[in-house]
Formats: C-alpha cells, sequence, structure tokens
C-alpha cells in the first residue's frame, strides 16, 4: 500500500512511500509509463528503517550537487535524510536521522523555498511535521558539506490540536509571511500566519467538519479547502481584516484574529483518506476505489 508521494522538477522524478517501510523512485516518462530507478540501493534502506515501519510522509527537493534530497516520516516517529545520488553510479545514502516525533505528516506544500531566517547555510531548507500528540514542529534539514543535519527549530503553538494531527499546508501569502494551515481528526481547522521567525500574526481555529480532516490545502489567499471522512469537501474564505493586520506587527504583541467563513459545500461520497491539489485550484480525491476531482474557482 503506498501512503505518501513527493516529487521533484528535476528529471521528472516521483517517491512512493509505503507500509511495509519502502521507499522507492521512479521517474515518469510519458503519463501512461513509470519506471522505477535505482531499486537495490533503496531496498538496503529497507532493511535499516525496518520492513514493519510504514513510512507516512515524504518531502523531496534537489540540493546543487545532482542529488535528490528525500525526508522520510516513519510511523515510529522518526524522519530520516536521505541523499539520491543522480550521477552514475546511481547510490542512496541516508545521511541524518531524528528520533521521537510521534506518527509524522509532513506539510503538503513540501520543503520552503527559503533558508532559515538569520540562516548562513545555503543548503538548509525547513519542514513543518504535524504528529499524533497533536502539535506542528519546525524542522530544520540540511546537506551542507555533502554530510546532513536534522533538528527540532520550534513548535507553533497556536497550531495546536486536541488529537493527532492529519494534514498540513503553508503558503507565502506575502513578503516573509507564511500561511499555515493544519487539519486533525480533532475535526478542527486551525490557520496562522507567522513571520520568517516564526512569530504569529493572524491565527483562527473552528470546528470545520464532523469527522477527521484529511486534507487542507491554501488555494490562496482569500481561499482554504478542507476534505474529511464525513464526506464533504468544504471551500473556506478567509478574512484577514479583523484589526490592524500588518504584517509589520510588533513581534510582541498579540496576534490578531483571522475570519473564516463556509464559502461552499461539496457532498462526495465516499470521498477517502488521500487527496491532493494542483497549481490551479484543481482538487483530485480518492472517492470509494476510484478518483474524483473538483475545481475551485474564483
Amino acid at each position: 500500500t503506498v501512503f505518501c508521494l513527493a516529487a521533484t522538477r528535476r528529471d521528472s522524478l516521483l517517491y512512493s512511500g509505503g507500509a511495509t517501510g519502502g521507499v522507492r523512485a521512479h521517474r515518469i516518462r510519458a503519463l501512461e509509463r513509470v519506471e522505477e530507478l535505482a531499486p537495490a540501493g533503496w531496498r538496503a534502506l529497507d532493511a535499516l528503517l525496518g520492513t514493519d515501519n510504514r513510512v507516512t510522509s515524504l518531502s523531496a527537493w534537489p540540493d546543487a550537487e545532482q542529488r535528490d534530497c528525500v525526508l522520510l516520516g516513519c510511523g515510529d516517529g522518526s524522519m530520516h535524510l536521505v541523499a539520491h545520488s543522480l550521477v552514475a553510479p546511481a547510490s542512496v545514502e541516508r545521511i541524518a536521522s531524528l528520533d521521537s516525533i510521534p506518527s509524522i505528516v509532513m506539510s503538503q506544500s513540501g520543503v520552503f523555498t527559503a533558508a532559515p531566517a538569520d540562516d548562513d547555510d545555503a543548503a538548509a531548507r525547513l519542514v513543518l511535521a504535524g504528529s499524533a500528540d497533536g502539535r506542528v514542529r519546525v524542522v530544520r534539514a540540511s546537506t551542507a558539506g555533502g554530510t546532513g543535519s536534522l533538528g527540532v527549530q520550534r513548535e507553533l503553538d497556536a497550531q495546536r490540536h486536541q488529537s493527532g494531527v492529519t494534514s498540513l499546508h503553508v503558503l507565502e501569502c506575502a513578503d516573509d509571511v507564511w500561511r499555515v494551515v493544519s487539519g486533525a481528526d480533532d475535526q478542527c481547522l486551525r490557520v496562522a500566519d507567522y513571520t520568517r521567525h516564526w512569530q504569529p500574526l493572524r491565527t483562527c481555529g473552528t470546528m470545520a467538519h464532523t469527522a477527521a480532516l484529511r486534507g487542507v490545502y491554501v488555494v490562496d489567499r482569500t481561499r482554504i479547502a478542507t476534505t474529511s471522512t464525513d464526506e464533504r469537501i468544504v471551500v473556506w474564505s478567509v478574512d484577514e481584516n479583523n484589526g490592524d493586520s500588518s504584517s509589520s506587527a510588533s513581534a510582541s504583541a498579540s496576534p490578531k484574529t483571522l475570519k473564516l467563513r463556509r464559502h461552499s459545500v461539496i457532498s462526495a461520497s465516499g470521498v477517502g483518506e488521500s487527496s491532493a491539489m494542483d497549481g490551479h485550484g484543481q482538487l483530485v480525491c480518492v472517492v470509494g476505489y476510484g478518483v474524483a476531482t473538483a475545481t475551485i474557482e474564483c
């Protein structure tokens, strides 16, 4: 069973993680043809992770050394940074690990395009990791000097849930302002805007569905889409004009409140655990044993 996917623009590479602790790399030659790459290297990694340790989340990005960096979140609470060399002979190497984050789910948008604030390491990237304890953490990953490092920078208190986080999405909605959206088994949707130093500027939370959330997506600055096992897709309108919404608000001031309004509801009988959104407002959901799409229009 495949639990998660991550892609990089370089060479049309796609990575998949599954129930038995496995990760595989694929090159998409055409829409109907997918070629598996370097299976021996990835199967050697399987032995390190353990065959009963399912891969619950993936993020991937290219570095400056003709490698793909692949960050794995596993069911045992561990994270692993893997370097996949694309230069012959291709190789797969685990270069860093981090333990004790329960049941990780990483941000759907993958890795931040910017390096961490006040960090002179050009190879460093940030990833959001949600977990079974209801918390969202900022994780710093780096491949500087050909080696790797992983570490938790901080927890985002404004994203804290009462039960396990199931979905995350992030979007740069203004210069150096990041909108983070999280959903969880507690049926709650939490939204917060942060500076690059992770000071919250605006926050809000609402009971979004009558069952656990399974997908959250920042469509654009004014809209958020959520999916749930209550068989509904909800599109939310975001109102930032509640008090002073300036992104230059004092870091010591209390964060302002965003307002969420339920804009539209789509019934999706049989909507399942998985969904994804492309860059054109097209939401793709698993429905029963098939796939359905919904276009979110302006």
